[in-house]
C-alpha cells in the first residue's frame, strides 16, 4: 500500500465528522470506555467516544467530597471522583456533573484508625503512644521508633573511661559493655586546625584529632559576636568592646544599640500612640516616638461583636475594636462541657447549660454511660448470672446490663466431671458446660521436682502431689548421686580416702569414694626417698613403686643467682633446697659498673666521681661515673675569642683549650637572609649569631603565595584578603586559596585531568585531584607569554588542516619516467 492510500483512509474516517465539532486536548480524550461523562457534543473517530478531562485525578482511590447542600448529601450519599470505584450508585445527579453519587459506607466509621495510619496495638508501646480509635480495652496505639546506631547518631563506640565528648543512646547498644561517644571534630568545638606555632588562641582536645600533626586552636571573638560592629572611636556612642580579634584599619568595636523593634514596640507619631511610649538607645527616625505594642482582642481569646450579640462578658483590650464593636468574650459550647444538642424529651441525662445554647430549640444533654463502659454485656433478664447493672443509656430491646462473670479458666481451673476431680471444688459466676464442674488444677510429681517410681525402688523420701502418679507408682524424691557428693564409685578395697553416703547408692556393690589429692595437686613430685632433697609431702593417693612425695624445691636460679666456685664468687651466698653441682656455690649475682651507668677507667683518667659496683672492674681500674659532654648540653667546643653566646660547663671538659660554647641562633633559623643594609626594606633581625661582612639579618619577603594566596582582581576573590609584604600588581589583592574553585579550578578523577594538578589547602576528596584547566593556567601567566602559546595552537590547527586536505597517494602502477633530455 502507498502512503497515499493512508492518507485517504485518514481522510476519509475525518470527512464523516464534517459540520461537528471534534473532539481535542482542551476539552476531553477518544477511548473506548468512558468512567466519567461523555461530552455527547464533540465525536471522535472509529466509533470512540469523546470523555470530559478529570483534572483533580491523583490516585486510583480518592479521598470522598461531601457537598454542603445538594441532593446525594441530603439522600445519604457521597460525590466522589469518577475514577474511584463506587459500590451502590445512587440515581442522583451531583452539582459537578464529572462526579457520581454513591451511597455512603457506614462501616467507615468502625474502621481501624490505628491500623489505617500504618500503626500497630500494642499492650507494652516502646515508641510513642497515638491517640486513635480502634485497638482493644488495654492496648494502646503504638508507633514503634526505628532502630537507630551509634554510627547513624554520629558517635563511635568506645570504653566508658576514654569519652571526653557527649555519650549518645542509640537503640541498639554498642558490644562489650562499651559506650557511644559523639564523634567531635575541631570545627564542632569552634575551632580551626593550625600549626602549634601559629595558634595564638587557647588549644582544644576535639574525640578526632586534626590531621599533619596539627592542634585545633580555638576561633577568636570577633567584634560581630560581641554584638557590636567595627566602627570609627569619634563615630561610637555606645561602649567601646575588646574582641580577640581586634577591627581592621584602626577601627574600634562599638556596642550595638537597642531599636524600637527589639523592645517589641513600633515607630508612630505621639498623637496616635495608645500605649507607653519607650526609650531605645537608637531613636525613631521623623520625629516618632516607640510606642509600646498593644493587646488584640484575639490575644484576650474574645471576638469583635456588636454589643447586642454579645452574649458573655465584655473585655477590654488596648486596641479597640473597629466599626464600633465590643470585645465579646468566647463562650462554651456543649461540645466543650462533653455534652450533645437533643430534644429535651430524648434527653435520659442531666441538662448542661453551655454559654452558647443549642440551635433549633435543643438542649445541651449530659453524654450517658453505656453498658459496655461499665464493663457488662446486654442480655435477656433470664440468662443474666451476674449482678444487673443500671447504665444511664439503657439497653436496647428490653435486655438487661448484666455484669460479665469469672469463667472457670480465669479461677485456674479446668472443667471436669465430678468423678475425676482429685483437687478442690471452684464456683465461678459462669459455670460449666454439661454438668461438669470447676476443678482446681493440681500439683504434679514433676513440679514437685520428683520422679514417679515403683515404691522398692524409691531411695528417697515418697511425695504427696494432689496429682497420684499412674500405674500404682509413687512420687519419689530425686536423690543426690555420688557424682554430686564430687566422688567415685569404687570397689571398698580400692578406697584410699573417706566413703560417702549418697542418696543414690552405687551399682555392683561398689561404694561412694572420695575424690584423694595426688602429689602432684601438692606441687610435689614422685621419687626414691634417698634423692629427696626438701620436705617429705603425704597426699591422700600415694606414689607409686615406694616411691615418696618429695616438696619441690627451690633452685638457685629462681633465686637469682648463679653457680660459681666459692673463691670466684663477689657477692654474698645463696642457701637454695636444691644445691648446687660439682661442689660449686649459689653465689648473689652482684651490679657491675655498667649497671651504674659508668665505664672502668684508670684513675689518673676519671673527671668524674668513683662508683663502688658489688663486681669491681679489671686490671686495677675503677668504676668512673659517666659525665655529661658538650654535645649533650647542646653546644660546641670553640676557641673563647670565637664564641659569641654563653659558656657551658660540662662535666667532661673540651680537648686543646677549647671552651663549651653555648649554640646560638643564625638568620637562617629566624627565617632571614644577610643583606647590606641600605638594601634591607623589611624588618631587621638580631640572630645570637651575627652575619659577616657588617651585614644586617633582613626579615625574608612574604609573597602571596608563600602565605598561600593567589593575585586575583578585587570583585573575583571570595575568600579573605591577605598582606603580604611583598604586593600584588595594582588593581589585583592577595587572596587566600581553600579550595580548587579558589584556584581557578575543578575536582576530578586523574584520568579525566587534561590541564594542571595543583595542589591546595583544602584538597578534594579522594580519589579526586584540583584540575586547573590549560585556558585557565594561560591566564596566570604574564601577556607576552600568553600571545606565544596563541601563536603555538594556531600553528598546530594548521597543521592537522594540511594533513587533512593532502590528496591520498596513488596505489596503482605508475607510469614510466621520460629517460630523454628534460626540456
Amino acid at each position: 500500500m502507498s502512503p497515499d492510500g493512508e492518507n485517504d483512509k485518514s481522510q476519509g474516517t475525518y470527512k464523516k465528522l464534517s459540520g461537528k465539532k471534534i473532539c481535542t486536548k482542551e476539552f476531553g480524550t477518544c477511548s473506548l470506555t468512558c468512567t466519567g461523562v461523555v461530552i455527547k457534543e464533540r465525536q471522535c473517530p472509529i466509533g470512540k467516544k469523546c470523555c470530559k478531562n478529570i483534572k483533580k485525578l491523583r490516585s486510583w482511590k480518592l479521598p470522598t467530597v461531601r457537598g454542603r447542600d445538594n441532593d446525594c448529601t441530603a439522600a445519604g450519599g457521597t460525590c466522589n471522583e469518577a475514577s474511584s470505584v463506587c459500590k451502590e450508585k445512587l440515581d442522583i445527579q451531583c452539582p459537578d456533573e464529572t462526579k457520581n453519587c454513591c451511597k455512603r459506607d457506614k462501616k467507615i466509621s468502625k474502621k481501624n484508625r490505628c491500623k489505617s495510619k500504618g500503626f500497630k496495638c500494642v499492650k507494652t508501646c516502646k515508641g510513642k503512644t497515638k491517640n486513635l480509635k480502634g485497638c482493644k480495652s488495654g492496648k494502646v496505639c503504638c508507633k514503634k521508633s526505628k532502630k537507630t546506631t551509634c554510627k547513624k547518631l554520629g558517635g563511635t563506640c568506645t570504653k566508658e573511661g576514654t569519652c571526653r565528648a557527649k555519650i549518645l543512646k542509640p537503640t541498639k547498644k554498642c558490644k562489650n559493655d562499651q559506650i557511644c561517644c559523639k564523634k567531635e571534630k575541631c570545627k564542632d568545638l569552634d575551632g580551626n586546625c593550625r600549626e602549634q606555632s601559629k595558634c595564638a588562641q587557647n588549644i582544644l582536645n576535639p574525640s578526632t584529632p586534626c590531621k599533619g600533626g596539627k592542634v585545633c586552636c580555638e576561633r577568636g571573638k570577633t567584634c560581630k559576636k560581641l554584638n557590636g560592629n567595627c566602627r570609627e572611636e569619634s563615630k561610637c556612642s555606645k561602649n567601646i568592646l575588646t574582641p580577640s580579634i581586634p577591627c581592621k584599619k584602626g577601627k574600634v568595636c562599638c556596642e550595638r544599640g537597642t531599636t524600637c523593634r527589639k523592645l517589641k514596640g513600633t515607630c508612630r507619631l505621639e498623637s496616635k500612640c495608645a500605649g507607653k511610649p519607650l526609650t531605645p538607645s537608637i531613636p525613631c527616625k521623623d520625629g516618632k516616638v516607640c510606642c509600646e505594642r498593644g493587646t488584640t482582642c484575639k490575644k484576650l481569646e474574645g471576638t469583635c461583636r456588636v454589643e447586642s450579640k454579645c452574649a458573655g462578658n465584655i473585655l477590654t483590650p488596648s486596641i479597640p475594636c473597629k466599626n464600633g464593636k465590643v470585645c465579646c468574650e468566647r463562650g462554651t459550647t456543649c461540645k466543650k462541657l462533653e455534652g450533645t444538642c437533643r430534644v429535651e424529651s430524648k434527653c435520659a441525662g442531666n441538662i448542661l447549660t453551655p454559654s452558647i445554647p443549642c440551635k433549633d430549640g435543643k438542649v445541651c444533654c449530659e453524654r450517658g454511660t453505656t453498658c459496655k463502659k461499665l464493663e457488662g454485656t446486654c442480655r435477656v433478664e433470664s440468662k443474666c448470672a451476674g449482678n444487673i447493672l443500671t447504665p444511664s443509656i439503657p439497653c436496647k430491646n428490653g435486655k438487661v446490663c448484666c455484669e460479665r462473670g469469672t469463667t472457670c479458666k480465669k479461677l485456674e481451673g479446668t472443667c471436669r466431671v465430678e468423678s475425676k476431680c482429685a483437687g478442690n471444688i471452684l464456683t465461678p459466676s459462669i459455670p460449666c458446660k454439661d454438668g461438669k464442674v470447676c476443678c482446681e488444677r493440681g500439683t504434679t510429681c514433676r513440679k514437685l521436682k520428683g520422679t514417679c517410681r515403683l515404691e522398692s525402688k524409691c531411695a528417697g523420701s515418697i511425695l504427696t502431689p494432689s496429682i497420684p502418679c499412674k500405674d500404682g507408682k509413687v512420687c519419689c524424691e530425686r536423690g543426690t548421686t555420688c557424682k554430686k557428693l564430687e566422688g567415685t564409685c569404687r570397689v571398698e578395697s580400692k578406697c584410699a580416702g573417706n566413703t560417702l553416703t549418697p542418696s543414690i547408692p552405687c551399682k555392683d556393690g561398689k561404694v561412694c569414694c572420695e575424690k584423694g589429692t595426688t602429689c602432684k595437686k601438692l606441687e610435689g613430685t614422685c621419687r626414691v626417698e634417698s634423692k629427696c632433697a626438701g620436705n617429705i609431702l603425704t597426699p591422700s593417693i600415694p606414689c607409686k613403686d615406694g616411691k615418696v612425695c618429695c616438696e619441690r624445691g627451690t633452685t638457685c636460679r629462681k633465686l637469682k643467682g648463679t653457680c660459681r666456685l666459692e673463691s670466684k664468687c663477689a657477692g654474698s651466698i645463696l642457701t637454695p633446697s636444691i644445691p648446687c653441682k660439682d661442689g660449686k656455690v649459689c653465689c648473689e649475682r652482684g651490679t657491675t659498673c655498667r649497671k651504674l651507668k659508668g665505664t672502668c677507667r684508670l684513675e689518673s683518667k676519671c673527671a668524674g666521681s668513683i662508683l663502688t659496683p658489688s663486681i669491681p672492674c679489671k686490671d686495677g681500674k675503677v668504676c668512673c661515673e659517666r659525665g655529661t659532654t658538650c654535645k649533650k648540653l647542646n653546644g660546641t667546643c670553640r676557641l673563647e675569642s670565637k664564641c659569641a653566646g654563653n659558656t657551658l660547663t660540662p662535666s667532661i671538659p673540651c680537648k686543646d683549650g677549647k671552651v663549651c660554647c653555648e649554640k646560638g641562633t643564625t638568620c637562617k633559623k629566624l627565617e632571614g637572609t644577610c643583606r647590606v643594609e641600605s638594601k634591607c626594606k623589611e624588618n631587621i633581625l638580631t640572630p645570637s649569631i651575627p652575619c659577616k661582612d657588617d651585614k644586617v639579618c633582613c626579615e625574608k619577603v612574604k609573597t602571596c603565595k608563600a602565605l598561600g594566596g593567589q593575585c586575583k582582581k578585587e570583585a573575583e576573590c571570595k575568600s579573605e584578603v591577605l598582606n603580604p609584604s611583598k604586593k600584588c600588581k595594582e588593581g589585583m589583592v592577595c587572596c587566600l586559596i581553600h579550595n580548587c574553585r579558589d584556584r581557578g579550578g575543578n575536582c576530578k578523577k586523574k584520568c579525566d585531568c587534561n590541564g594542571k594538578i595543583v595542589k591546595v589547602k583544602e584538597p578534594c576528596e579522594e580519589p579526586q585531584i584540583c584540575c586547573v584547566a590549560h585556558h585557565n593556567h594561560l591566564r596566570q601567566l604574564p601577556l607576552h607569554f600568553q600571545q606565544q602559546a596563541h601563536q603555538m595552537m594556531q600553528i598546530q590547527r594548521l597543521l592537522l588542516q594540511q594533513q587533512i586536505q593532502r590528496p591520498p597517494t596513488p596505489t596503482g602502477p605508475q607510469p614510466p619516467t621520460p629517460t630523454g633530455p628534460q626540456p
